[in-house]
């Protein structure tokens, strides 16, 4: 009885896995959007934001669908980050952006709803970036700009996490697709930070793309 019942269990885990890995496809894209970081500077207590810094974000990613309604999906983009902070000194407007780039790496689980011609989806995951450039423009009315290279004082890696939902269309050889992803930074962003004092950076991506059929 007991071989009968093995027999039949392994039976039903191949057929279980003959089922996911037949529906298993890959799908190759690019991906152009536009982004809006900022930091967050946090000291006892108190949690200080600068303004939004607005940019680019552009790469590729590869649609991993696992079921129909899951897929994994890596990415490779260029991120452009950082914030901009404005004050008013004695009839004086001094401000300061920070002008930071990176290469990110998100690994991302999309779990999707089908409907016809059309899959809304939500998202998550982790984002690692790998720092490429690091500058900092101060700028005073009257008074020539100034600029700054912060790379050697800023943490190589940035990471997070990612949220979002999109939308993607099924056309005969392209899947188009539009998609909202929310970052939270884990990490400092100094290589040597204060103890007493905490700045991670945080932003959206508005992106659209395509992706191939293979």
């Amino acid at each position: 009885m007991s071989k009968r019942f093995l027999s039949i269990v392994a039976g039903a885990v191949v057929l279980f896995n003959a089922a996911v890995f037949a529906q298993v496809s890959v799908q190759p894209g690019i991906t152009v959007g536009m982004s809006s970081f900022t930091e967050k500077s946090s000291s006892s207590g108190i949690t200080v934001t600068a303004d939004s810094r607005m940019g680019l974000v552009a790469g590729g990613v590869f649609d991993i669908s696992v079921m129909n309604l899951l897929s994994i999906e890596p990415g490779l983009l260029y991120s452009m980050r950082g914030m901009k902070m404005e004050e008013s000194i004695q009839g004086y407007t001094e401000t300061i952006t920070d002008n930071f780039s990176y290469l990110a790496i998100p690994v991302h689980a999309k779990l999707k709803y089908p409907l016809p011609m059309m899959k809304p989806y939500a998202l998550a995951g982790l984002n690692l970036g790998i720092l490429l450039s690091a500058k900092q423009k101060w700028e005073m009315t009257g008074q020539p700009s100034e600029e700054y290279d912060l790379k050697d004082s800023s943490s190589t890696v940035d990471m997070g996490l990612d949220f979002g939902a999109g939308i993607e269309f099924s056309l005969p050889k392209i899947t188009p697709f539009v998609e909202f992803v929310y970052y939270m930074g884990l990490l400092d962003l100094a290589k040597n930070p204060d103890p007493d004092v905490s700045t991670k950076s945080n932003g959206w991506e508005i992106k659209a793309g395509l992706k191939f059929k293979m």
